[in-house]
């Protein structure tokens, strides 16, 4: 329906009632075809998950599946290596599941409960807060400091039963902004629980 066509919401409802009665609809001159190639495109796809996918609210757990502190969740979330922790205080926090030392994950897929992930490369401890807290045979590596090498944080809310993490660091995340009115739909699935 071309919303330019009605002055104000009267007008669309009526234009729809219309549409109802008469069993009919706003109609184009022509079908719309979109090219096959449009859904193959590499870089149409790219694109989109740079511009949707990266920057957006994705629903990657449960409150459920992680009820307890400690508990985490690692998972590849569109390429990214993610890992949603549970903390003592109780908040859901989510990170790239990277030693900022050499790259390697920290948690292997799947779910768990633990309160600190070493890396298997060099035994780089990180709390489940995402903090550094420890360097294996740390004389070797010089002065190191640690708070500057905690692990990258990403957006992170924890909403109606369900966990949600933006794929950017840095990214603002409104998940009641982002979910308007179905928010209360999905409140009222009682996912927490």
């Amino acid at each position: 329906m071309d919303l330019d066509l009605y002055k104000d919401y009267g007008d669309i409802a009526e234009a729809l009632l219309d549409f109802v009665e008469h069993r009919t609809t706003d109609q184009a001159d022509a079908p719309m075809q979109v090219p096959v190639a449009s859904y193959l495109d590499p870089a149409r796809f790219d694109r989109e998950i740079a511009l949707i996918f990266r920057k957006l609210p994705l629903m990657l757990a449960l409150t459920a599946e992680m009820p307890k502190a400690g508990d985490y969740k690692a998972m590849d979330a569109i390429g990214l290596p993610v890992l949603i922790t549970r903390g003592r205080d109780g908040a859901a926090r989510a990170f790239l599941n990277v030693c900022k030392h050499r790259a390697m994950h920290i948690a292997k897929e799947g779910k768990g409960n633990c309160s600190r992930f070493a890396c298997q490369y060099h035994g780089w401890t990180y709390a489940n807060d995402g903090h550094l807290v420890g360097i294996a045979e740390g004389h070797t590596f010089g002065d190191v400091d640690k708070a500057a090498l905690a692990l990258t944080e990403l957006p992170c809310q924890e909403v109606a039963g369900m966990i949600f993490v933006v794929l950017t660091p840095g990214e603002p995340i409104d998940v009641p902004a982002f979910l308007g009115p179905m928010l209360d739909d999905l409140a009222a699935l009682k996912l927490e629980t």
